[in-house]
């Protein structure tokens, strides 16, 4: 039954191409209070009316977001305002902006590549990104601080692996039932050295710019490691978790020794090495493996413990890695180690970016890595690494609430980033392609009441725990009220004000940004550089995939013509 098991939940995965599972999960053996693993809603009946809120955050603590009182963009000279409205009106043509590429193609194929540079220097560039050069962002940086704004130093290199794809690649990515002949491009190597070096510099950069608040920099786990091995690896860890869940017969959340021992020996007959990986995962002899046990003591990526590679000699062929692939997770964990010990030493901050699904779960287990190692309580008072949830994910709530407890079990500081999420076609478009369910929300309430239920969540715990740190990166004025009036009301003020922070995108929002920098509120704009090639697939994608450009486009305007109404007044 159990071998049957097994075979039944990797024909389910055939079929459907997902995020990570979130396997074996016991509440009852979480030191987490029970009302907090219960299903969270933003019912306040408990609480006061949102006029008795404002009384709470009256005076200092309530920033004020009416742009026409606040007037955040009273620093930006007459002809930058009018560039930033040239750059809004083109946002609102979807048409425009979804054929940016071709267009811009277009001019580099009759006036040259100068011609589309400097299009895109001055206008979407200038307004969305930092600088090319180290000067010229430690500059932007600087200009920023003068309004008490911090900075999120973003290199904005894309590298997803878009080559065209055969159906027989496309139909591997699904679920391979046996190990083919992978052939890895180490041109990609290469290039992925020359990232290294580049976030390396990122952080440098964001030392020099920076001041006695903490800065950070951003890391893309995509430009560091072949995506095609990131898409292997995350299907591997799926299979795994996949095999050991559909185990669990009576969905009690964990298994027992007996029980896993049976799924163990699907897979080898060496009993001796069964026991010795049981007793891994179970040291305390407790009788119950569950989710987090397994993923903690054993993850795929972890190839620098014996018991790991030991594990990964049992399972099935079709998840084994060859010894190409062994050697390039080792060549993409030593380049994120090398970045996150530069990070460390130089006290800045490291925000590891949310991915696609079929890249996120390798993406998770690297980053509870660098957690474990860089963020233990033992080694810092507060937190280097941090992870990013996107909320327009089904499973992001509770994705939260585990690694939450896996920091708790291993005594590291939970650290991490509140997204919605910035791949939403790209994801509705492969869920239609290989035919499984789409792992995003149906709609934008759903993705809001996610964000504000995890918002409630990790401020619950941080009430009883002194390192944890999260990060609102939200340009939805309605969930960073929310924040700021459940901070506050949970009695996190004072002291705790570094522990929550907020951000939103360069060039945008700053109705939202200024109000919070002047009002003491720990607030970061997020900074893209690079050269100007480098950075032009990123400002396509974010003005294709982020509804927030195009949303936004009339709010912006509205604040520039507001502004600029405002100056024809005063003279």
């Amino acid at each position: 039954m159990l071998r049957q098991g097994a075979a039944a939940s990797l024909a389910v995965l055939q079929r459907s191409k997902t995020r990570s599972p979130r396997l074996l999960f016991n509440p009852q053996r979480n030191s987490i209070p029970p009302q907090s693993l219960s299903s969270l809603s933003l019912d306040h009946s408990d609480e006061k009316t949102r006029a008795d809120t404002a009384t709470v955050l009256s005076g200092k603590c309530k920033p004020n977001f009416d742009a026409k009182v606040s007037r955040p963009l009273q620093h930006k000279s007459t002809f930058e305002l009018l560039q930033s409205l040239l750059v809004f009106e083109a946002c609102q043509f979807k048409s425009l902006v979804n054929r940016g590429d071709l267009i811009l193609s277009t001019v580099r194929t009759v006036f040259g590549n100068w011609a589309a540079d400097t299009i895109v220097r001055y206008t979407f560039f200038q307004q969305f990104c930092g600088g090319e050069s180290h000067e010229q962002v430690v500059k932007k940086m600087k200009e920023l601080k003068k309004y008490s704004l911090n900075s999120i130093l973003d290199y904005a290199a894309e590298n997803e692996g878009t080559s065209p794809r055969t159906e027989k690649a496309k139909a591997e990515e699904i679920i391979p039932l046996n190990q083919p002949a992978r052939e890895y491009d180490y041109e990609n190597e290469h290039q992925c050295n020359a990232h290294l070096e580049t976030f390396l510099k990122c952080i440098r950069t964001v030392h020099d710019g920076g001041n006695e608040s903490k800065q950070f920099a951003a890391m893309k786990v995509t430009g560091l490691g072949s995506p095609q091995l990131l898409r292997r690896v995350s299907t591997v860890i799926t299979q795994i978790h996949a095999t050991v869940y559909a185990s669990d017969e009576t969905k009690k959340g964990y298994l027992t020794r007996d029980e896993f021992s049976k799924v163990m020996r699907i897979f080898s007959n060496d009993n001796d090495l069964i026991e010795e990986f049981l007793d891994h995962l179970d040291p305390n002899k407790k009788n119950a493996i569950d989710y987090l046990d397994l993923t903690s003591a054993a993850f795929a990526l972890n190839f620098d413990s014996e018991t790991s590679i030991k594990f990964m000699d049992i399972v099935p062929n079709n998840v084994k890695y060859s010894n190409e692939e062994r050697d390039l997770i080792h060549a993409l964990l030593a380049r994120t180690n090398k970045i996150a010990k530069e990070a460390s030493h130089l006290g800045v901050g490291l925000l590891v970016d949310a991915e696609q699904s079929w890249f996120q779960p390798a993406i998770d287990g690297l980053t509870v890595g660098l957690q474990q190692k860089y963020n233990h309580v033992d080694v810092c008072e507060r937190p280097v690494i941090f992870t990013t949830y996107q909320c327009y994910r089904k499973d992001a709530l509770d994705h939260i609430k585990e690694d939450v407890e896996r920091s708790k079990r291993l005594k590291y500081h939970h650290a991490s980033k509140l997204v919605r999420g910035a791949y939403m076609e790209k994801e509705r478009a492969r869920a239609l392609e290989f035919g499984y369910p789409s792992p995003i929300h149906n709609n934008i309430q759903e993705t809001n009441n996610c964000y504000n239920n995890a918002v409630d969540y990790l401020l619950r715990e941080m009430k009883y725990d002194s390192g944890l740190e999260f990060m609102c990166a939200t340009h939805n004025q309605e969930s960073i009220e929310f924040a700021i009036e459940r901070f506050h009301r949970l009695g996190l003020d004072g002291t705790h004000n570094h522990r929550l922070s907020f951000a939103q995108l360069y060039g945008m929002s700053d109705d939202l940004t200024m109000p919070l920098g002047e009002n003491g509120y720990n607030v970061y704009k997020y900074l893209p550089y690079g050269k100007i090639h480098e950075v032009i697939p990123y400002l396509l994608r974010r003005a294709q995939e982020n509804g927030d450009v195009l949303g936004k486009s009339l709010h912006e305007k509205k604040m520039i013509y507001n502004e600029l109404r405002q100056r024809v007044k005063l003279i």
